[in-house]
């Protein structure tokens, strides 16, 4: 499922990071990698909050749809 519709406090797994070969280096240069770790902290207008790798990480609607989760 894309990380649209991840939960607010729920642990999840990168599975797939799609999209153009810009956009999928751009996200995993942020370490949103397959098989990383990440946490949704929080959804604000639209853009989201999240834990990944250590650090906290805010990226928008578009990105966060790329991203695919388990």
């Amino acid at each position: 499922m894309p990380l649209l519709m991840a939960s607010i406090g729920t642990q999840y797994t990168v599975k797939n990071v799609t999209g153009n070969d810009s956009t999928r280096h751009h996200l995993q240069s942020l370490g949103f990698t397959d098989g990383a770790e990440i946490i949704v902290v929080a959804q604000m207008n639209g853009s989201f909050i999240v834990n990944v790798r250590q650090s906290r990480i805010a990226i928008d609607r578009r990105m966060a749809s790329k991203i695919l989760i388990a």
